[in-house]
């Protein structure tokens, strides 16, 4: 396989995690289990039995819709656009030590910015009064 194939491969990989239905902890814990994302949609869809794997998350892993897949792979192909994946230095290490972090984020721009100091601001159109005197 071509570098460029090897990279498409990973890339089809983490959008299909990205879109399957299984909770995030789940996810990652057969993400340390298969060892890499091609691995464990590999093992969904039946072509490798490496390691157990759950029916449910199976199921779930099998049934993301090609449309919602290849619609990913073409907002990832323009310019500027990409994954950033827990295997990638531009993760952000503060989202890793929380333990329900994704395992795949969608950027657009600079990917090194992700890990410099950073505010976030977090709203709510039915704020309750703790919230709106904290605020």
């Amino acid at each position: 396989m071509t570098p460029d194939a090897a990279a498409a491969a990973r890339t089809r990989a983490w959008v299909t995690l990205a879109h399957c239905r299984i909770a995030q902890q789940e996810l990652c814990a057969l993400l340390r289990a298969a060892g890499d994302p091609e691995a464990l949609v590999a093992a969904a869809h039946g072509r490798t039995a490496a390691f157990a794997m759950p029916q449910a998350a199976r199921t779930a892993l099998a049934s993301v819709p090609q449309a919602a897949i290849d619609a990913t792979l073409g907002w990832v192909a323009a310019p500027a656009h990409r994954l950033v994946t827990f295997d990638d230095a531009d993760y952000p290490q503060a989202l890793l030590a929380i333990g329900d972090a994704p395992p795949v984020l969608f950027a657009m721009g600079r990917g090194e910015l992700l890990n410099r100091p950073a505010v976030a601001i977090v709203g709510s159109r039915q704020a309750t009064p703790q919230g709106l005197d904290d605020a």
